[in-house]
Order: C-alpha cells, then structure tokens, then sequence
C-alpha cells in the first residue's frame, strides 16, 4: 500500500543532524538504538554498522537509511 509520508517542522540549527529510515530500519532497532548509532557516527561507514547490526538481528526487509547534517544556516 502507500503510505502518507510524515511531515515536521521546527527549527533547524547547525549541527543538527536528520535521519531519513524506511519501516526495516524501525522493525530492529528502537529509537534510542538508533540515536547512539547515528551520534557515534553517521558517515556512510558508520551507517553500514547500523545494517549489519539490523541484519545480525534478523533483518529481512528492505533497509534504507539517509542522514543529513547541518554544518551553517544560510
């Protein structure tokens, strides 16, 4: 089915980082899980830890991870 995308706002300040996950990523780990991963580090060496994790955790859906970090406001 298609599902309706979630939307937010707020403020946006630099060094904040936004993780963008589809539903395998959220089956497997929980959202503070999830934080201390991406707070260690979320280059894309750090974010292949989160899947292998996942999949060593039984993953079996499609996993897709994004993340996005706030060096300066323009």
């Amino acid at each position: 089915p298609i599902l309706p995308a979630d939307f937010y706002s707020g403020r946006v300040l630099p060094g904040d980082i936004f993780c963008l996950i589809t539903d395998g990523i959220t089956e497997h780990l929980t959202k503070e899980e999830l934080n201390s991963f991406i707070q260690k580090d979320f280059s894309e060496e750090g974010l292949k830890k989160v899947v292998e994790e996942i999949n060593n955790r039984g993953g079996y859906d499609n996993m897709t991870i994004v993340t996005v970090k706030v060096d300066r406001l323009t």
